[in-house]
């Protein structure tokens, strides 16, 4: 399996702290994404990749000039941003956005309930 932890630090741009805020269960998303990603845009750089209010954001600068691929780049990371609502952050299993308290996170039914979540 790819290490996308160590691919995507080192994508990270000049200022910006090279860590992925997530948990392993979107491993496989950021791994598909990045796939992608890389096709359209091969030098993008990352500023930040983090979980907010249960689901995924992924940060970036595309570093090129082509309006078209930016276009493409944006409609791919849309894309996982979207499906990050359907796959549980902590297990990669099937998952739904679930809150508790005012937090919010997607997570596969038995987490839900063992941690309380709606």
């Amino acid at each position: 399996m790819t290490d996308i932890n160590e691919i995507m630090t080192e994508r990270f741009a000049e200022g910006w702290m090279p860590v992925l805020m997530v948990n392993k269960g979107w491993e496989t998303l950021l791994e598909d994404l990045h796939r992608e990603l890389v096709e359209v845009v091969p030098d993008y750089k990352i500023h930040q990749v983090k979980e907010k209010l249960g689901g995924l954001r992924f940060y970036f600068d595309p570093n090129i000039k082509n309006d078209g691929a930016i276009e493409r780049a944006h409609n791919i990371v849309d894309r996982y941003e979207s499906k990050s609502y359907e796959v549980c952050e902590i297990t990669g299993k099937e998952g739904k956005l679930v809150a508790k308290d005012g937090w919010m996170k997607v997570l596969c039914p038995e987490l839900a309930e063992e941690h309380g979540y709606e």
